[in-house]
């Protein structure tokens, strides 16, 4: 019998032949997902959507999960960016890997609705429902944003030539002077930002380097320096709490 005819039998047979595979791993959506995507090219056939649409709303059903997953991520970012940092990574760097791992699970889940739902996923009324969800999600992170931020705040304390300020300063607050050491922890962290972002494969401006360079030189200075003003702060807290003892250790007031 010619071709034509025989169609509907050949792809009714192998449309059995793929669904009793796909029943075997239906309870584990992960390797339902790589015979999906094994098989891509046949399980986009029409013929063969039609009969497999029990196993699409299985790995449907697996994507809200995995954008649950995302969101709950968004809520929890700040614990999630502390968990980040305990690696001793600085503060900047720790948004940007977990920016880059927000983006790689996005490009997951649009691979996955992709095998789901074809290339034209944001037709169906499923994945117009999970395009809204992702878009309030990307509005939130860009990469080249967050850097840009980032080395604009650089720039402005190089324009300023902070390096120059003075080093200690004196902040008055209800009629008591205290100390400070005009070095924050941004500047600390600095040098360990630029060369973390050049090995994430960013690139640094160079007077930005430059500076960095500048404060790497300083920074061992500029925490020995902290470290006496604080204990010199903390001291004079004990000796206010000393009250009427605090002329045994004050050399300021004056002995009857």
């Amino acid at each position: 019998p010619p071709r034509s005819t025989l169609f509907p039998y050949t792809t009714l047979f192998r449309s059995d032949i793929i669904k009793s595979i796909l029943l075997k791993v239906k309870d584990d959506y992960y390797l339902l997902f790589e015979l999906y995507q094994k098989f891509e090219y046949i399980l986009n056939k029409p013929q063969i959507r039609l009969v497999t649409q029990e196993f699409q709303s299985i790995l449907l059903h697996a994507t809200e999960q995995e954008i649950n997953e995302l969101e709950y991520q968004f809520k929890s970012q700040v614990e999630i960016k502390k968990l980040i940092r305990s690696r001793n990574l600085p503060t900047f760097t720790s948004s940007i890997l977990w920016t880059k791992q927000v983006v790689g699970a996005m490009s997951s889940i649009f691979s996955h609705l992709t095998l789901i739902l074809t290339k034209d996923w944001t037709n169906y009324p499923e994945g117009r429902k999970f395009a809204t969800r992702i878009n309030l999600l990307m509005t939130e992170i860009d990469v080249n944003v967050l850097l840009k931020e980032w080395l604009d705040k650089v720039t402005g304390r190089v324009e300023n030539l902070f390096i120059q300020d003075e080093v200690i300063k004196i902040v008055e607050h209800d009629g008591i002077s205290n100390y400070l050491v005009n070095y924050s922890e941004f500047d600390f962290e600095l040098c360990s930002e630029v060369e973390c972002l050049r090995y994430l494969k960013f690139s640094i401006p160079s007077n930005v380097a430059r500076y960095s360079q500048k404060l790497k030189l300083l920074n061992v200075y500029a925490k020995s320096l902290c470290e006496i003003v604080d204990q010199y702060e903390d001291a004079k807290k004990e000796i206010a709490n000393l009250t009427d003892l605090q002329i045994l250790v004050s050399a300021d007031i004056e002995k009857n």
